[in-house]
């Protein structure tokens, strides 16, 4: 439809209705922006003020937990706790209060209590709170449980208190927990900013056991609360606000405006996120209403600058593009239309301004679309080649010889990075990795800064040295192949001067084009070789499974007929094992058996073979044996780790047995799977004899002719 049309129009118009509705957007944007101000001045209001409470109340909270931290701290109290001398114990604390707080020790209160939960020693102050506040005992149990330090804000009868508890410990032993608490009417009286009224209101049922007769108010979760703590007392005219106002409405966490006050409500959670108190604030609503003024003055100020700016930038822009591109541009189009991209032929204009540089960079990108075109059809090539491959070594082999022979790179090292030991492996040029001052990178591969960051290091990244502290190598570049969710390989190259290195660094195009269509390749073959594994591991023991046993014992088998070696087959069965599931729940009794897993693990050897047989029954194949004898020995072995090895599951130590049972190939017998039936059948005969035994098969425990 614009072939007739000259590219002046085709220009102009849409410049014109692009700049009609981008103003049109500008002044609906400003517009709204404008009627919103009083909204977000309010929420800002209300964002400051919440934060500035909250972080000095939970700040105090802090203070009151180093308080707890001080005493259990203490050696002289940790031991009167341990050896329960109450009265030593209560004049340690007394001389600890009186030290560190001489001006605020009569609004504290301390309490030790026992791991089971019992007083040990309470310090009341009469004056401050009475004796009626009760102890809070979740955040008791909390800490009896997770041995951590916790600050919380709790209600008591006496209303409001900052707590804190921390566990005690004497030589390393866990002896109990010491709490602190503090009034939290202190803490609001001395919250620093004067012009911000306070109002705490407290379930209604704590109130009046405490005796406060004050008003009461119902907020978002229609239950009745009274006002227990203030700093705004003696401010009659907010008091009488806030009364009328819970009169009328249930308060929620919001802001409002009335006629003297600007007020938003906070809610104030404890240590579990539980709401145990509302706070009510309040300011001179004058203040707000002068920033809300502010606001809207600025913004008018801003959108009249914006505006003459933008129609006088726009106007200028016209000019200049009529003037000075069009014509240009169209003698520009009309010669890149002569040419064919297959055949292409550079444009020749004898202009200096940027219409003969966008010529000159089209002669270039020309060139370049050809050298890439030439770089993918190579790259496509070797990318079909390595998915060819069968394993991770032969893709290992290309990739050497790509860049032995096509980028010529002379000293390098290709690393393979191992997710589950974060281990840093070398699996091209291993002769080559000397470069590396600190050794531990290899066992932990977040130490190497091209790891953790994804992206290409270079030894000339920083004016500093030392770019790499792990290196020694002057010149280097460490280039990431990332796949998946992060890096999976690393290519170490390394020159031996400046004149290497940049001819290195010019390649590093090409070398990432390749590198970026080899990652998915090989990460790719890595899952491959994992679903392989998987699929004959028992994911809960790491211990095979029967798929595993019933693709590998013939060969073992045929090992050991060829080697005249023999073979043996221990079964093993964790004593009672039913119970545990019973009595403490399959999380448990899963840990169990990934614990006794662990034990006959470590006194296998490394070339035996351990299997998951069935539920808490396992066989382990004891191949190309020294000596029968040494079947016995190791079972014995295993039998004697986990009888002495307590297994701790979380809260509970349990101790169990196993029973084992074996034969031997080709004594036993000379069909495999028959020494597996004598084995288990020995088992059996461990079980029926009492457990917790090892018993070798012998002939008179069988006797049925056939398998």
């Amino acid at each position: 439809m614009f072939k007739n049309i000259s590219i002046y129009k085709k220009i102009f118009y849409p410049i014109i209705v692009i700049a009609f509705i981008s103003t049109i957007i500008f002044l609906y944007s400003s517009y709204n922006a404008y009627k919103k101000v009083k909204h977000i001045i309010l929420e800002n209001k209300k964002s400051y003020l919440s934060e500035k409470y909250l972080n000095y109340v939970y700040s105090e909270m802090q203070k009151v937990s180093d308080v707890a931290l001080v005493l259990a701290d203490n050696k002289e109290l940790c031991e009167a706790v341990t050896l329960n001398n109450r009265l030593i114990s209560f004049k340690i604390l007394d001389r600890i209060i009186q030290n560190f707080y001489k001006n605020k020790d009569e609004h504290y209160q301390i309490e030790i209590v026992t791991p089971s939960l019992n007083t040990f020693l309470k310090t009341w102050n009469y004056n401050s709170f009475n004796d009626s506040l009760p102890k809070i005992n979740k955040s008791f149990n909390y800490v009896n449980q997770s041995k951590k330090i916790i600050s919380n804000v709790e209600i008591g009868e006496r209303g409001l208190a900052a707590t804190g508890v921390t566990p005690l410990y004497y030589s390393e032993e866990y002896t109990g927990m010491i709490k602190v608490i503090y009034d939290f009417n202190e803490i609001i009286k001395s919250f620093p900013d004067k012009n911000i009224k306070l109002l705490i209101f407290s379930p209604e049922k704590y109130a009046k056991k405490a005796g406060i007769n004050n008003f009461n108010v119902t907020f978002s979760d229609n239950k009745k609360f009274s006002l227990v703590v203030s700093n705004a007392f003696i401010d009659l005219n907010f008091l009488d606000t806030i009364k009328n106002l819970a009169g009328k409405i249930i308060l929620k966490e919001k802001t409002m405006l009335t006629d003297n006050y600007y007020i938003t409500i906070v809610p104030l959670k404890d240590y579990f996120n539980n709401t145990v108190a509302w706070t009510i604030m309040g300011m001179n609503v004058k203040v707000v209403l002068s920033e809300i003024a502010d606001g809207k003055t600025a913004i008018l100020q801003q959108i009249i600058v914006i505006g003459i700016s933008s129609i006088t930038l726009f106007l200028v822009i016209l000019f200049i593009l009529f003037n000075g591109v069009v014509n240009p541009i169209r003698v520009l189009s009309n010669e890149i239309s002569e040419r064919d991209i297959k055949n292409p032929k550079k444009i020749e204009m004898d202009r200096n301004d940027e219409i003969g540089i966008l010529a000159k960079y089209f002669n270039k990108y020309l060139e370049s679309i050809n050298r890439l075109l030439y770089n993918e059809t190579k790259i496509n090539q070797f990318r079909k080649l390595i998915e060819d491959d069968k394993t991770l070594e032969e893709v290992y082999e290309r990739l050497k010889n790509l860049f032995d022979n096509y980028f010529k790179f002379k000293r390098y090292v290709f690393y393979e990075i191992n997710p589950s030991g974060n281990r840093l492996t070398p699996v091209i040029n291993i002769e080559e990795d000397d470069g590396h001052t600190n050794r531990e990178i290899f066992s932990n591969a977040d130490l190497c800064r091209c790891k953790r960051v994804g992206s290409i290091i270079s030894s000339d990244d920083s004016f500093f040295d030392n770019t790499c502290h792990l290196t020694i190598e002057k010149f280097f570049i460490c280039v990431p192949l990332i796949s998946g969710e992060g890096v999976k390989n690393i290519l170490h190259l390394k020159a031996d001067n400046e004149e290497e290195f940049k001819k290195i660094k010019s390649q590093l195009k090409d070398l990432q084009l390749y590198l970026q269509n080899v990652s998915p390749v090989l990460e790719t073959k890595r899952l491959l070789i994992l679903l392989k594994k998987e699929s004959v591991t028992d994911t809960l023991t790491g211990f095979y499974n029967r798929r595993f046993l019933d693709s590998y014992i013939q060969k073992e088998v045929a090992f050991a007929k060829r080697n005249s070696t023999k073979i043996g087959i221990l079964m093993l069965d964790i004593d009672f094992f039913k119970k545990v599931n019973d009595q403490y729940g399959h999380d448990v009794g899963d840990t169990v058996l990934r614990e006794i897993a662990h034990l006959i693990l470590k006194e296998i050897r490394e070339s035996d073979i351990p299997v998951r047989f069935g539920g808490e029954e396992f066989l382990v194949i004891l191949n190309n044996l020294e000596s029968v004898q040494k079947v016995a020995e190791i079972a014995e072995r295993i039998r004697k780790s986990v009888e002495e090895t307590p297994i701790k599951t979380g809260i509970y130590t349990i101790n169990k047995t196993i029973s084992i049972g074996y034969a031997i190939f080709d004594d036993d017998a000379d069909e495999i799977w028959r020494v597996i039936k004598f084995s288990d059948i020995a088992l059996y005969e461990a079980k029926r004899t009492g457990r917790n035994k090892v018993v070798k098969f012998t002939k008179d425990m069988w006797s049925e002719e056939d398998y």
